[in-house]
């Protein structure tokens, strides 16, 4: 099976008033984390029924997990039915881990589940509604690569319209590029929690190759935001939320988390995340 890699941000909920109060979080990012998957959670991606299941983790900081999906099979009959067909209820699902300390995120890609990050993206949403009173408010983003970003904007060179560039504000990696200290003055100065930017050329004549386009798409593929290409048709030619552009990481050979014993989920969390 493959894994898509991802990204959690918890961004601070603060009122306006609160900004320069001092006031700390009565939780870290981390403890946030673990108390938002220490349960089992009932939600609906595109009005199916989902359920995120948590498991006991052999590893501590590390949350493990399934993601399953309600559907029907069919299935023969008994013999005194004459074998007749019929529909049964059955649950598919797909391993789900994240590393609470890093706030990386690995899903199983499983086509029956659905696309990894826009039903993580659904239990997320799901999550902050129901902890409106956290101090923490969690968005996940792909981990992707900047090669096939710019592999196409180079093959689109002269024909390129757009760029969008979202960017989750909280900075967790202590970066000091001009784009990290720009999104953390933002969060600190105006309670940013996101910040999109687009630049356009309604010619198609755009040049996406600067250094703050650089230095933006490096944030970005790390997780920390979204990046799309238009070209001066108005499609869409690249889209960091494309599923096929995000980082995946074969594990062979792979067990659901349910039917995984200690030593194969632990072997499990040392190869998705290199530890």
């Amino acid at each position: 099976m493959r894994y898509s890699m991802m990204q959690l941000f918890l961004a601070r909920r603060m009122n306006a008033d609160d900004l320069f109060s001092g006031l700390q979080p009565l939780q870290t990012r981390q403890q946030h984390t673990e108390a938002a998957f220490a349960k089992e959670i009932r939600f609906e991606y595109w009005k199916r029924p989902y359920v995120f299941k948590p498991f006991r983790s052999p590893e501590e900081g590390y949350i493990v997990g399934v993601i399953a999906k309600e559907h029907t099979v069919k299935v023969a009959g008994p013999p005194e039915e004459g074998f007749a067909a019929k529909e049964v209820e059955d649950w598919e699902t797909a391993n789900m881990l994240i590393d609470s300390q890093t706030s990386q995120l690995a899903a199983m890609q499983q086509g029956v589940v659905g696309d990894p990050l826009q039903i993580f993206r659904s239990l997320v949403d799901h999550i902050n509604q129901n902890f409106k009173d956290s101090d923490w408010l969690i968005e996940v983003n792909p981990v992707t690569t900047k090669e096939e970003f710019w592999a196409v904007a180079d093959r689109f060179k002269g024909h390129i319209a757009e760029v969008d560039l979202s960017f989750a504000v909280p900075n967790i990696w202590g970066g000091q590029s001009e784009t990290e200290k720009a999104l953390n003055e933002l969060k600190n100065e105006n309670n940013a929690q996101e910040v999109e930017v687009k630049i356009k050329n309604k010619d198609g004549q755009l040049n996406p190759d600067t250094d703050r386009v650089r230095a933006s798409v490096d944030y970005i593929t790390k997780g920390g935001g979204t990046v799309r290409l238009r070209d001066d048709t108005h499609s869409t030619i690249y889209s960091s939320e494309h599923e096929e552009n995000a980082v995946a990481t074969p594990i062979e050979p792979d067990f659901p988390i349910q039917q995984a014993d200690v030593g194969m989920i632990t072997s499990l969390i040392q190869r998705l995340f290199s530890i």
